[in-house]
């Protein structure tokens, strides 16, 4: 087996005060799914204090079909979050990625105050997965 362990990054600009949307980040549990029905069916925390380092979060995407409640869904903890840098680190646990073979799925999210109400995000996730290198015989 090989190890693969790439990043992937992208970044948007949004209309949108730094206080407003470091505050939807840090407590998106009960933000997320008022605003994206249609994407987000419930965050519940298991562990911890919402927002804050250690907690452990289960997120369920939605809406559900019958029966397809486990295969959308994933539980992620946070890792990190400083926010003086407003930076915050987290890695999926369970699901969703790691459910289909990668061994480690860790998201990076960063704002970066471009005015009043303007703002960058930067989400750069950092993943391995293991594959199998299959020689052709001759």
């Amino acid at each position: 087996m090989q190890t693969f362990k790439p990043t992937c990054k992208a970044q948007v600009d949004l209309g949108v005060s730094v206080p407003c949307l470091w505050a939807a980040l840090r407590d998106g549990g009960k933000l997320f799914p008022k605003i994206a029905p249609g994407f987000f069916s419930s965050i519940e925390t298991l562990e911890g204090q919402s927002g804050e380092i250690g907690s452990i979060t289960h997120t369920k995407f939605g809406p559900m079909p019958p029966g397809g409640e486990d295969d959308m869904s994933m539980t992620e903890q946070i890792l990190d979050i400083d926010d003086e840098t407003m930076t915050m680190k987290l890695a999926e646990l369970e699901r969703a990625h790691i459910a289909v073979g990668f061994t480690k799925w860790q998201p990076t999210i960063k704002l970066l105050p471009l005015g009043p109400d303007r703002i960058r995000l930067t989400s750069t996730v950092e993943y391995e997965a293991f594959f199998e290198i299959i020689k052709e015989s001759s």
